[in-house]
C-alpha cells in the first residue's frame, strides 16, 4: 500500500509539474501579446539596437565599418540575430526585439521565482509575499530601478538579454549543485555560460565568471581537504579556460571599447560616483550577509535553503565586487567612462532587494523540505507577471503598430526605388500620428540613414538644417510644412514622396518684421537652435544655449518683444541672458511671482543685414528634477512669439 501511495504521489507531483509548464506558457504568451506594441522608450539606443535587427533580416553578412550602422557593426550580434528571426517572421524589426526584450524579462523573474521555488513551505511563502509587496510598493513609492527598467526610458536590449540569460544559467548551476554537490556540472554552466555570454553582452557575461569566482574561494573555505584539491583544480581551470574563451572573443574587444563612450542615464537615486560606490558597498555588505548565513547552515546538512543563500550572495558580491573595480579603474587610470559603472545600478538595486528578502525570509524557519510541486508551482508565473506589470506601469509608452506599418511601407519603398543619390540619404519626416520617434526609427530602419545628425533632429522632433544631405522625403499627405503638390514625387502606399531639394526651397528666409510665432514651422525651423520641437503655442529652450537667426528687410526694427514664461517654482528661479548680434547682454528674470512676461530686447542701433539672437539659460533644469511632471529635458523658458517694432 505504501508503494502504491509513493507511486500515486510522484505522478501527482509530475501531474502538477506539467500544469506549472502549461500556465507559464499561457502567461507569457499573454504578457507578450499585451505588451509586445507597448514602446517604453524614445532614447536612440532604440534606434542602435533596431538597426542592427533591421540589417541582420536581410543578411548576416554585414560590413565592419558602415554610416547606417556606427558602433553597432561591431556589436555583438546574438541577442540581435534572435530578434531578426523573429522579425522576420513578423515582418517587422522592432516588433522582434520587443517580442524577445518582453520575453526575457518574463523569463528572468520566472528564473527568480523558481529559484523560490523549493524553498522550505513557510520561508517560501514569506519570501514571495514579501517580494510582491515590495514590488507593488517599489512600483508606488520607492521607483528603483529594478530588472526590467532597463527598457524603460533607456532600452539597454542586448544587456538585458544577456542578463535574463545570466540570472537563468546562475539558477540552473543552483540546481545542478543540489542535485549533483559533488560534481563540477555548476561550475561548467557558469564558465561555460559566461563565455558564451560574452556574444550577447559583455557585462552580465563578467559577472557569471565573478560569481564562479566567489563560489571557489567558498568552496577553498569550507570543503574538506580530500574535496579542496579537486575542486579548486577543476574550478580553477573552468575559470581560466572560459577567461581565455571571453577574452579572444572578438566581442570582448568591441565591448570594451564601447564601455569608454559616455553616455546619459538617468537614475532616480544615483547621480554621481560616490552615491554608485555607497550602493555597491550596501550590496556587497548585505550580500557578505546571505553568505554568513550560509556559513552558519551549512555546518549541519546541505540544505536548499543553505545553497539558495550562498548562490545569490555570491552573485551580489560579484556585481557589487565589479562595479567597484569598474570605479577604480576610471578614478585611477581613467578607463571606461561613468555611463560604464552606472550600468550596473539597476542589477545592484535589484539585488538589494533580492538581498534584503532572502534575510527577511530567514524570519520564517521551517524544517520541511518542499518538493517543489502542489499549487506553488504557479507562483513563479505569477510572480513574473506581477514584476511585468510594477516595472512597466507606471511608465509612459507609445503604441507601435503605426511605426510598424510606416516602416513596412518604407521598407517597400527603399527597395523599389533604389538608393539615393551619392553623399544623401533619404528620411521620413512628418508621417502623421508616428512622433519624432516612429520618424527616426523608419528612416534608420528601412531608409538605412545614419545614427547621428539630420536622424537625431528627427528623433528630437526638430527640423533637420542641411538640406544638402536629404534626397527624398517619405511624409504624410497634408504634412506641415513638407507637404507641396510641385515637390511631390510618388506614394510609397499611404505615404508620399517629396523631393528633398524642392521641399527645402520652399521655406523662405525668416523676416525681423511682425511677428514670429515659434509654434509656426519651416523657415522658424531653418533659423533657430537650442529650441525644442514645435507645441501648439511655442517651442521651450532645451538646453543652456539658444539662437534664433533672422534677416532685417523695409523699416529697420529698434526693438524686440520677447512674449515668454519661464520654468519657475517657488523655490525656483529662471534666469534668461540675451544678446544680438556682438551688442550688450541684457537679461530678465522669471519667478514665481511674475512667471509670464512680455521682454523687451533693445536692437543694435547700427543697421544690420540680419539679427542674431543669442540666448542663455543659467538655470535651466528637468522639470523631472523640480517635481513638476516625468519631463527629462533640460528646459529654462517657453517662447510664445517674438514681435518687432521701430519704437
Amino acid at each position: 500500500m505504501s508503494t502504491s501511495n509513493s507511486d500515486f504521489q510522484v505522478e501527482l507531483n509530475r501531474l502538477w509539474r506539467w500544469l506549472g509548464v502549461l500556465v507559464w506558457i499561457s502567461v507569457a504568451m499573454a504578457t507578450l501579446v499585451h505588451f509586445h506594441d507597448r514602446l517604453y522608450s524614445t532614447s536612440i539606443d532604440v534606434g542602435l539596437h533596431g538597426t542592427l535587427v533591421a540589417r541582420l533580416m536581410e543578411s548576416s553578412n554585414l560590413p565592419t565599418v558602415d554610416e547606417n550602422l556606427g558602433m553597432m557593426a561591431t556589436y555583438p550580434r546574438i541577442a540581435h540575430g534572435i530578434a531578426a528571426a523573429v522579425g522576420a517572421e513578423v515582418d517587422s524589426a522592432l516588433e522582434g526585439m520587443q517580442y524577445i526584450a518582453y520575453l526575457s524579462v518574463f523569463l528572468l523573474w520566472s528564473a527568480i521565482g523558481f529559484a523560490f521555488l523549493r524553498l522550505p513551505p513557510r520561508t517560501r511563502l514569506i519570501a514571495f509575499s514579501a517580494l510582491a509587496m515590495l514590488l507593488l510598493a517599489n512600483r508606488q513609492w520607492f521607483g528603483l530601478e529594478i530588472f526590467g527598467s532597463e527598457m524603460v526610458a533607456t532600452y539597454f536590449y542586448a544587456h538585458f538579454v544577456a542578463q535574463a540569460l545570466a540570472l537563468c544559467l546562475l539558477v540552473c548551476a543552483l540546481q545542478l549543485e543540489w542535485r549533483k554537490p559533488d560534481s563540477i556540472e555548476h561550475l561548467l554552466v557558469l564558465g561555460l555560460g559566461g563565455a558564451l555570454l560574452t556574444s550577447v553582452h559583455l557585462l552580465p557575461a563578467i559577472e557569471l565568471i565573478g560569481t564562479l569566482g566567489v563560489l571557489l574561494l567558498l568552496s577553498a573555505i569550507t570543503d574538506s581537504r580530500e574535496k579542496r584539491t579537486q575542486r579548486l583544480l577543476a574550478g580553477a581551470g573552468i575559470t581560466l579556460f572560459s577567461l581565455g574563451l571571453m577574452v579572444v572573443n572578438p566581442d570582448f574587444l568591441a565591448m570594451y571599447r564601447v564601455s569608454s563612450n559616455n553616455g546619459l542615464m538617468l537614475l532616480r537615486y544615483i547621480h554621481s560616483i560616490r552615491s554608485m560606490s555607497a550602493l555597491a558597498v550596501g550590496v556587497a555588505l548585505l550580500s557578505l550577509g546571505l553568505i554568513a548565513l550560509w556559513w552558519r547552515k551549512q555546518k549541519g546538512a546541505v540544505t536548499y535553503e543553505g545553497l539558495l543563500l550562498k548562490y545569490f550572495g555570491a552573485f551580489g558580491l560579484a556585481i557589487s565586487g565589479l562595479c567597484v573595480i569598474q570605479i577604480a579603474l576610471l578614478v585611477g587610470l581613467s578607463k571606461g567612462s561613468e555611463y560604464a559603472c552606472f550600468k550596473y545600478a539597476t542589477a545592484l538595486q535589484s539585488m538589494l532587494v533580492f538581498d534584503f528578502i532572502l534575510l527577511v525570509a530567514q524570519l520564517g524557519k521551517d524544517r520541511l523540505q518542499s518538493t517543489g510541486s502542489g499549487p506553488g508551482v504557479f507562483a513563479p508565473s505569477g510572480l513574473a507577471l506581477l514584476a511585468c506589470l510594477c516595472v512597466f506601469s507606471n511608465g509612459s509608452f507609445i503604441l507601435t503598430g503605426k511605426i510598424v506599418s510606416a516602416d513596412r511601407e518604407a521598407r517597400a519603398f527603399a527597395k523599389s526605388a533604389g538608393l539615393p543619390a551619392p553623399g544623401t540619404h533619404d528620411f521620413a519626416i512628418g508621417i502623421a500620428e508616428i512622433g519624432g520617434i516612429g520618424n527616426y526609427l523608419v528612416s534608420r530602419f528601412s531608409l538605412v540613414a545614419p545614427a547621428l545628425d539630420d536622424s537625431f533632429e528627427i528623433l528630437q522632433g526638430k527640423f533637420p538644417k542641411d538640406a544638402t544631405r536629404i534626397n527624398r522625403i517619405l511624409s504624410s499627405s497634408g504634412s506641415d510644412p513638407w507637404d507641396t503638390k510641385d515637390c511631390r514625387r510618388g506614394t510609397a502606399g499611404s505615404l508620399i514622396v517629396l523631393d528633398g531639394d524642392c521641399a527645402y526651397a520652399g521655406f523662405t528666409t525668416l523676416n525681423c518684421g511682425g511677428v514670429i510665432e515659434f509654434a509656426s514651422r519651416g523657415a522658424l525651423d531653418k533659423a533657430i537652435s537650442g529650441l525644442s520641437k514645435a507645441e501648439v503655442n511655442g517651442r521651450w529652450s532645451e538646453g543652456s544655449t539658444a539662437t534664433l537667426t533672422c534677416k532685417t528687410v523695409g523699416n529697420y526694427p529698434r526693438m524686440a518683444y520677447l512674449q515668454a514664461t519661464g520654468l519657475v517654482t517657488e523655490t525656483h528661479r529662471q534666469r534668461m541672458t540675451v544678446r544680438v548680434n556682438s551688442g550688450d547682454p541684457q537679461s530678465v528674470e522669471f519667478n514665481a511671482q511674475s512667471p509670464s512676461q512680455r521682454v523687451g530686447i533693445a536692437l543694435p542701433r547700427v543697421p544690420s543685414a540680419q539679427l542674431v539672437f543669442h540666448f542663455s539659460f543659467p538655470d535651466a533644469i528637468a522639470p523631472n528634477a523640480l517635481g513638476v511632471n516625468n519631463d527629462l529635458r533640460t528646459l529654462g523658458v517657453f517662447m510664445y512669439s517674438l514681435s518687432f517694432a521701430d519704437d
